[in-house]
């Protein structure tokens, strides 16, 4: 077995990773990375292949799958609910690609190619994909649909966890763990290097600053990644017993209705339907023009506001003499208006300097991904032979490598972007 690291290698973004086994060449994920003004794309893949998988639906997984569909019709595997959600998310990121003028490495005919060829599979159960090599997808806990991928080849069992979460969340359960006879584990390093806030000290301090806006009569903004974060916010934020009106806008009223077709990837489907049902979907302008007449709550795109709706709702808020919050829920990449302001205090969005002295501004971690700890538990569990640190940044992956060989049997790898590693060779 051969694995090239065709991105996510000593970095977080544009995952992509070709496996080779004897007759099989098989593409694990192909997506973008968003932190420069244009996206950046995977070292192209060369030759054929006989299958894709994807292991969820976010774009620096899936960004860039169509690429692998210009001259191919090969199968591409991934959960239902990430068919759903992968077609929303590629299809507008074309969309703000065209609005912003920036050429695509594919065409439309390439990502409705790549979609006649899903073959939606569902987790826990082993499925032939290619020559001699079975793939089953085990629940990854991370968003809906997000799966960990179990690769069975004539040489070598491979576990590429894709983004994971060891702990229970409102949304989903923790991921699945329970692996035996794994030979490589080729896991994500988001975190590789620190711990998370206790979860339910983040959600109770998030809370507070919520309810104190609102009982002054103000507005509060909700910036949230669309898939799978926005969605969590809300359950938080009746599970403490917020009753004001909450309204989501853009992607994440799109994200939530789509997860709501698929209520065995949630983890307490009741809950997630009642609150959902509890929420205000906005549909067009004159709505969203109205939402500041009344105390409330905004949850919507982007997380770090570098696009989508939130920014808009930031710029508008920002000209009303009235309490408000501005709360972010996750990591906020470098270059983003989140992140400078986080960094030097200050908030640019469209050339329009907001005054934030106005606003209550607070940073909470509601990540997604798996603490050291986590991931150091997990490698302990599956007891591989090797290890490779992907999806995070260098200081991350080496540092988590260096912890593997410390204080496991394992053998540890950390490739660099374009490195082949011949696993035969390695264990």
């Amino acid at each position: 077995m051969k694995i090239t690291f065709l991105g996510a290698a000593r970095d977080i973004g544009r995952s992509g990773f070709l496996v080779q086994d004897q007759n099989a060449r098989i593409v694990l994920d192909y997506g973008i990375a968003l932190k420069a003004d244009k996206p950046l794309y995977p070292l192209p893949v060369k030759g054929f292949i006989d299958a894709a998988v994807l292991s969820h639906s976010h774009l620096d997984h899936c960004g860039a799958l169509p690429v692998l569909y210009k001259n191919s019709e090969v199968p591409c595997y991934m959960t239902p609910p990430t068919m759903a959600l992968a077609s929303l998310l590629i299809k507008d990121a074309m969309k703000v690609n065209d609005s912003k003028g920036l050429p695509l490495p594919y065409s439309d005919t390439h990502f409705k190619r790549m979609m006649r060829n899903v073959q939606p599979i569902n987790c826990g159960k082993p499925h032939p994909i290619a020559n001699g090599v079975t793939l089953e997808f085990n629940d990854a806990g991370h968003i809906p649909g997000a799966a960990m991928c179990l690769l069975k080849t004539k040489s070598h069992n491979l576990l590429y966890t894709g983004d994971f979460k060891l702990q229970d969340t409102n949304m989903h359960s923790a991921a699945y763990s329970d692996y035996k006879g794994v030979d490589v584990l080729m896991t994500e390093t988001t975190y590789g290097t620190r711990e998370h806030p206790d979860r339910e000290e983040q959600e109770k301090k998030y809370v507070n600053l919520v309810k104190e806006t609102l009982e002054q009569n103000g507005n509060v903004l909700l910036p949230a990644f669309g898939v799978g974060r926005s969605t969590e916010i809300i359950m938080i934020l009746r599970k403490h017993g917020v009753e004001a009106p909450i309204y989501m806008d853009g992607m994440a009223k799109e994200a939530a209705e789509i997860a709501m077709d698929f209520p065995d990837y949630v983890r307490d489907y009741d809950a997630f339907y009642r609150d959902m049902m509890s929420v205000d979907f906005i549909q067009d302008f004159s709505e969203r023009k109205r939402i500041f007449n009344r105390p409330g709550v905004v949850v919507a795109p982007a997380g770090m506001l570098q696009g989508g709706h939130m920014k808009n709702y930031v710029l508008r808020l920002n000209k009303i003499n009235k309490p408000k919050a501005l709360l972010f829920s996750g990591y906020q990449a470098e270059g983003t208006p989140g992140r400078n302001l986080q960094d030097y205090g200050k908030l640019i969005i469209d050339k329009v300097q907001i005054d934030v002295s106005k606003f209550t501004i607070g940073y909470f971690d509601f990540s997604a991904h798996a603490g050291l700890s986590d991931l150091q538990r997990f490698v302990k569990k599956v007891k591989p032979k090797l290890v490779i640190s992907i999806h995070g940044e260098p200081e991350s992956t080496k540092s988590f490598s260096e912890w593997v060989e410390g204080n496991t049997k394992a053998v540890a790898r950390y490739p660099k972007l374009g490195e082949t590693l011949d696993i035969d060779e390695i264990i």
